[in-house]
């Protein structure tokens, strides 16, 4: 699959994960999520940046979970959330024009079994996105992180 292929893929999938749990465009998302999965085993894969990070204070929820970890890049800005429940804690907005943000890659096969805690851990201020890492020179995988969208 051409890097615009997989860019449009993981747009729309995006796209569709944004939408109303009971909304009919759903049953697309599984579709797609299928077909991104058949590749890249992006189910598996957690990028993080914060406080789930590696001796981030909230480690725990995934860090004893049995896995491998990775160093790695996405294209975004990092910044502190200024509103909401997550006031005061680290927040990503991805940019394929922006800077490099390192983060740690956790991939293990549990992590699709615990999305639903995860996902409930990090509260409607994030939206988990599927997106691109680089993990080695010229190496990249898809994973999963969790952005705060703009106002």
């Amino acid at each position: 699959m051409s890097d615009d292929s997989l860019d449009r893929l993981l747009g729309l999938v995006n796209r569709l994960r944004a939408l109303d749990p009971v909304s009919p465009r759903r049953a697309w998302l599984a579709a797609l999520e299928a077909r991104v999965e058949q590749f890249s085993r992006a189910s598996c894969r957690l990028a993080v940046y914060g406080t789930l990070a590696p001796r981030g204070v909230n480690h725990g929820l995934i860090g004893g979970m049995p896995g491998t970890w990775a160093r790695g890049a996405v294209r975004g800005i990092r910044f502190v959330v200024d509103r909401g429940p997550a006031r005061g804690c680290p927040g990503l907005r991805l940019d394929p024009a922006a800077d490099l943000v390192a983060v740690w890659v956790l991939e293990s096969p549990f992590l699709p079994s615990r999305w639903w805690r995860i996902d409930a851990f990090e509260g409607p201020a994030y939206r988990r996105v599927l997106t691109r890492v680089d993990i080695a020179a010229g190496v990249q995988v898809v994973a999963n992180v969790y952005v705060v969208e703009p106002e």
